[in-house]
């Protein structure tokens, strides 16, 4: 019968449950990954670990293509870029197997895999939400009103964001080791993962950047909102559907509340299945773009 202490025994192999949690990553639940809006790349260098800043050149658009005459000479375009610099970070967890979950042949190093994936995930989705929000050089549209509801009234952020946006260039496996920590008298696993976020002031192979910023009421967040946001990139903005919206829960539920005649939503539909055939998402309609909601978007009180 267990003690219910926390142990480590033979019965789990750290090179294992670094496996998992690699192998986990290739199915990232992000959002951002999923949509498109970053790039995953999963070939950090170990080299890297201890510097502290790796440069994320951000290329010049060469110009256009011509129709020339059979052997006539092409005058070559010049490739250049402007170095942006990324910070290199160490995200950490640390966990340790109860003796119940340490003695299963249940799925032990599945499940300590995807949870340990699904924080660092997490992790990198909050960071990455930070940049966007500081990034200096995006563009933005205020749709506010104050003639729109009643007092307290407040204003928020939302973001559309363009395919190749971002991107994550993090470590192929993590890093791993155990530790004895005397003050729980218990064997605990660490494992860290190294690599870089970083927004494009560029994206690769586009003409512009991929994020817009939309400062509306919680209830006038709307396709007139989205289409102002589009404009701000030109035909780019139309030309390629944005990857995902990310908006405050407030606004979420106002855009759930918009009905038609028929009762049905007018901005929100399903997204595409998960395995257990329940929606993965919402997603923003007529477009089909995938919607993040999250609280840490910025509501502030207009007085």
């Amino acid at each position: 019968m267990g003690t219910g202490r926390t142990v480590i025994g033979d019965n789990v192999v750290v090179p294992v449950l670094v496996e998992a949690v690699s192998a986990a990553f290739l199915n990232n639940p992000s959002l951002f990954y999923q949509s498109g809006a970053m790039i995953q790349s999963l070939s950090f260098p170990t080299a890297y670990k201890g510097v502290r800043q790796v440069e994320v050149p951000t290329f010049a658009r060469m110009g256009g293509a011509t129709f020339v005459d059979d052997g006539q000479p092409v005058v070559p375009h010049k490739l250049t870029s402007s170095g942006e610099y990324a910070d290199v970070k160490e995200i950490a967890i640390a966990f340790s197997l109860t003796d119940r979950s340490r003695a299963s042949t249940l799925g032990t190093y599945e499940e300590g895999g995807m949870q340990c994936m699904i924080s660092i995930s997490e992790k990198i989705d909050d960071y990455m939400l930070d940049l966007v929000r500081a990034a200096s050089w995006m563009k933005s549209v205020d749709v506010f009103s104050a003639a729109i509801g009643s007092d307290p009234r407040y204003k928020y952020e939302s973001y559309i964001i363009w395919r190749s946006s971002l991107v994550a260039w993090l470590e192929a496996g993590p890093t791993s080791e155990q530790e004895r920590v005397a003050s729980v008298a218990a064997e605990n696993i660490y494992m860290r993962q190294f690599g870089i976020v970083h927004p494009y002031a560029r994206r690769p192979g586009k003409k512009t950047e991929g994020i817009v910023k939309v400062l509306s009421n919680a209830s006038n967040f709307n396709n007139t909102a989205i289409t102002l946001g589009r404009q701000l990139l030109g035909e780019q903005g139309w030309n390629e559907t944005p990857a995902m919206i990310a908006v405050h829960s407030d606004v979420a539920t106002a855009m759930a509340n918009s009905r038609n005649a028929s009762g049905d939503f007018d901005l929100l539909e399903a997204g595409p299945p998960g395995p257990d055939e329940r929606p993965l998402y919402m997603t923003v309609k007529p477009w089909g773009i995938p919607l993040l909601i999250t609280d840490k978007l910025a509501k502030t009180l207009v007085p």
